[in-house]
């Protein structure tokens, strides 16, 4: 597995584009670096897992969340079209690095899509969340881009603003969910699908269980998601937890800090 992720170094919530977004509740960039360095070694060294950087920028602090800047298939890239324009910036930032790193970018004609938080590979098909950031509409040149079926999924709680907030792909048989997040036509998609799908406790989706990164069978969650924890273990996962309640405070955990490069 290979990853992108940037530094927190300027990591701040300057605004509010979600529920979890405070002006009053900013993260401590102190304890947000060392939340940021635990991950890192729990991927690069605990795990073993390779991770590029990319280079933060003072002007976009969301820039952190690296699964926002796109999705990568193969060589391929392409790019995300960010709903807020408080978020814009960040694109030409990740441009920049895709191309210097010689992937070849395919840009969406249709968008806003906010990459792998709302587009998680699941087997050969790849699941799309459509609703708070990404449109529907996004999702037949995405699945032309990558040549896989696309499943769409409708989000209907502005707290669970991406795909990757409210689910996460164990394996190609096996995902995990948190059912309040998805309108009632998803949820029966979401059953018709030749997975366990496993529900998780509001409890563990308010303190990000399903932003989890998932590497073979180790799984990285944030320190809250007590329960999700204890099932995952008992399903033979190594769990590894780690606190990230300074990311939590702009919107994000373990998941959004993270871009798959390579998959497994």
């Amino acid at each position: 597995m290979h990853l992108l992720m940037c530094p927190p170094t300027y990591c701040d919530v300057s605004y509010e584009i979600n529920p979890w977004m405070h002006l009053s509740i900013r993260p401590d960039r102190s304890l947000a670096q060392k939340q940021w360095d635990d991950l890192y070694r729990i991927i690069t060294q605990t795990i073993g897992a390779r991770v590029s950087l990319v280079e933060p920028h003072p002007d976009v602090p969301d820039m952190v969340f690296t699964a926002n800047a796109g999705l990568v298939e193969g060589s391929l890239y392409i790019p995300s079209t960010f709903k807020y324009e408080e978020r814009r910036l960040e694109a030409s930032y990740f441009r920049e690095w895709f191309d210097s790193h010689g992937y070849l970018a395919r840009e969406l004609a249709v968008g806003p899509f906010e990459g792998e938080g709302d587009a998680l590979r699941l087997g050969d098909i790849l699941l799309a969340g459509f609703g708070p950031r990404t449109v529907r509409a996004s999702h037949a040149g995405l699945s032309a881009a990558v040549n896989r079926r696309v499943v769409s999924l409708g989000l209907v709680d502005g707290r669970y603003y991406h795909l990757d907030v409210c689910l996460a792909v164990l394996n190609p048989n096996e995902l995990i969910y948190f059912p309040e997040a998805f309108d009632d036509a998803s949820m029966a998609v979401l059953h018709d699908l030749p997975v366990e799908t496993i529900a998780i406790s509001q409890s563990d989706a308010d303190h990000f269980g399903a932003n989890a990164v998932v590497l073979g069978k180790d799984v990285i969650i944030n320190l809250g998601a007590t329960d999700l924890a204890a099932s995952l273990s008992e399903r033979g996962y190594r769990v590894h937890r780690t606190d990230l309640s300074e990311f939590v405070k702009a919107g994000g955990s373990a998941k959004c800090l993270t871009l798959t490069l390579q998959p497994a």
